[in-house]
């Protein structure tokens, strides 16, 4: 099996720094990586430069979300946007996933980019996780929600008075 885990981090931007807010975000690891740098690692070969172009839509994350409960993409519309465009706007340029859960485990397969359906991702995944460890990391999601509601408005309030 593998193994999910949800991590607080410092967003990046293109030059491979924090941005100058010293903003945070959501991060989806799998086995100890990124969850972004496997799938562009994946797609550099078909993709070129728009390999890996994804961040987390964080505030989407629910249990329900997570748990593939309510799917919207892909052509049976039974999968989960996982990740969306550096832009940050849902069904700009997503990549999508099945999300199915059987007995105890969640399964991650069938990954999709809706906008690009001639990408081949049948060697991507899929990736089995351990339902009772997957439902602890997603419960961590709304500590790390509250930690970065909190640092927005410390970051508006720095904004303010410089």
């Amino acid at each position: 099996m593998n193994h999910f885990e949800i991590r607080c981090q410092p967003i990046i931007d293109e030059n491979e720094s924090q941005n100058d807010l010293g903003d945070y975000d959501i991060g989806l690891y799998v086995d100890g990586r990124s969850f972004i740098e496997m799938v562009e690692e994946f797609e550099l070969p078909f993709a070129g430069d728009s390999a890996g172009k994804y961040i987390c839509p964080d505030t989407r994350y629910t249990e329900d979300f997570f748990l593939g409960r309510h799917p919207e993409y892909g052509e049976e519309y039974d999968k989960t946007e996982l990740l969306i465009c550096t832009c940050g706007c849902s069904g700009c340029w997503p990549l999508a996933t099945r999300i199915r859960v059987e007995k105890n485990r969640v399964i991650w397969d069938r990954f999709e980019q809706p906008h690009r359906r001639n990408w081949d991702y049948s060697d991507f995944g899929p990736f089995v996780f351990d339902l009772e460890l997957y439902k602890k990391e997603i419960s961590k999601v709304r500590f790390i929600r509250k930690f970065l509601r909190r640092s927005e408005f410390i970051n508006n309030l720095l904004q303010r008075s410089l």
